[in-house]
């Protein structure tokens, strides 16, 4: 399931105009798995790291890419897109109340992904995070949750700081 979830990871970024050569092989941090590569555009440095739900099959994507970071919710495994322009998503850190946003689906209908302006402030409240549960839902797909275990991910935010440095990312 990683190597599809990946594949179609990269994929959309190409298809979305983010050309960035990834390395072959990553690297396990915790219980995320992490890329570092090169933007074609500006030879800027991207990472990606990807956390698999292992009782869903979904995944969780932070990235930062041509100094841009993002936070994407994926669920390829279903063969199903989504159908809205904004997916119902509800997030729950730990055993804290749960908080409602709304996502932008993926060009490619196969994902959620947070607005670029609030994606950084995500990334830094999932720091001191144990349990992430996201719960998202459209009217084609239905409900599709997922509970990842954050193990590793102070590290990989810093990593995204770091491939964001040019950003001011406020952390």
């Amino acid at each position: 399931m990683r190597t599809t979830l990946i594949i179609a990871l990269l994929m959309s970024q190409t298809c979305a105009g983010n050309a960035t050569q990834w390395e072959e092989d990553g690297h396990v941090l915790g219980n995320w798995y992490l890329w570092f590569g090169t933007s074609e555009l500006d030879d800027s440095p991207a990472v990606l790291a990807e956390n698999e739900d292992e009782s869903s099959g979904y995944g969780l994507v932070v990235r930062c890419n041509e100094n841009v970071p993002a936070v994407s919710y994926y669920f390829v495994d279903d063969g199903e897109q989504v159908s809205g322009n904004m997916i119902e998503v509800a997030i729950r850190f730990d055993k804290g109340v749960p908080e409602q946003m709304e996502w932008f689906p993926t060009a490619n209908g196969i994902a959620a992904v947070i607005d670029e302006d609030a994606a950084w402030s995500f990334i830094t409240s999932m720091n001191a995070v144990d349990e992430l549960y996201i719960r998202a839902f459209d009217n084609n797909i239905g409900t599709r949750d997922a509970r990842f275990q954050m193990i590793g991910f102070r590290e990989v935010a810093y990593q995204v700081q770091k491939a964001c440095s040019e950003n001011d990312l406020g952390g």
